[in-house]
Parts: structure tokens; C-alpha cells; sequence
């Protein structure tokens, strides 16, 4: 993964802007619901699954995986009442890849990420610099690398041209 800035003059044609209300692809969000097992525990979203596991809690995280929305899960996922792991963001984008991967495994979300490619794909969220591109376009777009990723990983270990 670059992990490198968007350059905000390169969104073009061949880009794919994303985020969760975006109806052609709003399945590449983390709040797309379309659950998915992982960690022996079944997941209504990647949102749910990234925002228990900051917590050292497994009551809290519990209560994270049953949100009834991905919405809530978030907002759960910021409560400071909880105690988050100490070394939480060292592994926050291992725990966002794995989630990816597992959701990419299921046939019918593979293949609409194999027909995306050879787009570049850039979550847009105006207020996350990290995660997506951020409203200047600039921002670090983990996300969609994170996703590009696991395409690639896809296409490399299928029949997929």
C-alpha cells in the first residue's frame, strides 16, 4: 500500500469516488450491510467489526457487533468511556485489512470489485483525511488503497484479465 496524498488534479474518468450514500457504489463503504463471519462472530458490517475491536472491553466490543446500524456502531466506536487499546492505532489499518479482505471473499462482493478494475478507487469523505480523500481531495485514501489491495490480490490469484 503507497499510503501516499490523492493528487486531487488525477480524479478523472478512471477514479471511482465512494462513500456510504452513494448508490452506484455505496458497497464499497463500511457501512455497506452484508454480513460477513470473522473472528468466529458474525458481522453485520466492516464498520461494526473496525469499531469493537479498538475497545479492550469483550462486553463492549459485544455490544459494538449487535448496533443495529453501522451508524450507531460508529458512534459507539468513539465513546471514551471504554478503555481502547493502548497500542490501538499501530494496528488500526491491519484491523481495517483484514475486515476488508473477509468482505471481499463473499462471490457476489468479489466480483463487483473485479469489475471495477483498473479504476482507482477513492473513498470520499469530506471530514477523514486518512481513511478517504478528505473534502480538498487530497487526503490519504487508506481506504481505497486498502481496497485496491485486495482487488489486486484477487486478480492475481484468478482467472480474472
Amino acid at each position: 500500500m503507497e499510503n501516499q496524498p490523492i493528487n486531487p488534479d488525477k480524479i478523472d474518468n478512471n477514479t471511482i469516488l465512494f462513500h456510504s450514500k452513494s448508490k452506484e457504489y455505496e458497497w464499497l463503504s463500511n457501512f455497506y450491510i452484508y454480513p460477513f463471519k470473522l473472528d468466529e462472530h458474525e458481522w453485520l458490517t466492516v464498520e461494526h467489526y473496525f469499531q469493537a475491536q479498538k475497545f479492550e472491553d469483550p462486553r463492549y466490543r459485544e455490544l459494538i457487533r449487535n448496533a443495529g446500524t453501522p451508524q450507531l456502531a460508529k458512534k459507539m466506536g468513539r465513546s471514551r468511556e471504554h478503555k481502547i487499546l493502548t497500542d490501538w492505532d499501530s494496528h488500526r489499518v491491519t484491523v481495517m485489512r483484514t475486515a476488508i479482505a473477509k468482505k471481499f471473499k463473499i462471490p457476489f462482493l468479489e466480483q463487483k470489485l473485479l469489475e471495477t478494475h483498473p479504476k482507482i478507487l477513492v473513498e470520499y469523505s469530506r471530514f477523514d483525511y486518512f481513511w478517504g480523500c478528505g473534502s480538498s481531495k487530497n487526503g490519504k485514501n487508506v481506504l481505497g488503497q486498502l481496497i485496491m489491495d485486495v482487488r489486486e490480490k484477487l486478480i492475481s490469484h484468478s482467472n480474472f484479465a
